[in-house]
Formats: C-alpha cells, sequence, structure tokens
C-alpha cells in the first residue's frame, strides 16, 4: 500500500495509519486529532477534550472543542469498539468554509485500519482514478436520532 502510494507522491508526512478498532478508547481520538495536525499543519488553538457517558448512560462519547481562525467549534464522537468517522467529517466541513482545497481523505488498506490523507483536489483526484478513496458513508456509525442532543454528564 505504501509503495502505491509513494508512486502517486503521497508521502510519509501527509497521511497517518490508524486501527479502526482502537477507538472504543477516547484517548485514541486524542491521538488522531494530534495526528490531523502535524500532517495538515492546521493550526487549531486552546484544545480542551472531554469524555464521559450520556445522560442516559447509554453512550460513551468523547467531545473537542477548539478554536480555528477566531471561530469555537466543538465535535462529539462516539467511543463504542470502532472508528467515528464524525470527527474527520467535521473537520472537513469547517475547512469547507475556509474555501481550502485540501481536505482529509480515508484511504483503503484492505484491513481494519484506514488512512488518513490530507490532500489538495489534484491528489484526491489521482487516488479516486486509481480507486485508493474510501468512502465517508461506508464508515459512518448507526446512531440513535437523539445523537445531537447527547451531553456528556
Amino acid at each position: 500500500m505504501i509503495e502505491r502510494l509513494e508512486e502517486i507522491n503521497i508521502y510519509q508526512n501527509q497521511f497517518a495509519w490508524f486501527d479502526l478498532e482502537s477507538f472504543e478508547e477516547c484517548s485514541s481520538y486524542v491521538n488522531l486529532f494530534e495526528e490531523l495536525m502535524k500532517i495538515s499543519k492546521l493550526q487549531f488553538q486552546n484544545i480542551i477534550w472531554r469524555e464521559g457517558w450520556s445522560q442516559e448512560k447509554e453512550h460513551y462519547l468523547a467531545e473537542v472543542t477548539f478554536s480555528y481562525k477566531s471561530h469555537k467549534y466543538i465535535i462529539k464522537v462516539l467511543c463504542e469498539e470502532w472508528f467515528d468517522p464524525d470527527l474527520i467529517i467535521e473537520l472537513n466541513l469547517i475547512l469547507n468554509k475556509d474555501s481550502s482545497n485540501e481536505r482529509f481523505y480515508f484511504i483503503e488498506t484492505n484491513d481494519q485500519s484506514i488512512i488518513v490523507a490530507f490532500l489538495d483536489n489534484y491528489k484526491n483526484a489521482i487516488l479516486q482514478k486509481n480507486n485508493l478513496i474510501v468512502n465517508f458513508s461506508n464508515l459512518k456509525l448507526e446512531k440513535n436520532q437523539n445523537w445531537n442532543q447527547l451531553m456528556i454528564t
């Protein structure tokens, strides 16, 4: 896989590799967030992580609060057995507001891991042409209708 990425000029400082099953521990999201900042060189400020059970004790959640370009953001993820792509989806929505042509993408590994890359539109198009980009919707977790109202207690 790495050889194929190198062939199309995706170098090690532009991607991070993660085990999808390790995300039941909220610290995995902290590590992911730190790696995303490294590979993207995005400057998030005032980063605060919280974790805990939802008010009904039904779900274990992690939440990151941060500032980016003088705006405050909160992203919530589910910490239950498998990776919740909402962290990356929400970061891409923030980048859309910024009119950046770079985004985070998932690259296929054919196993229970995922490569997250920070790519411009050109490199993304090359990876898509080579069938290496994973559709975000294929990784979405099933969440209750009240997901957006859940709060950490």
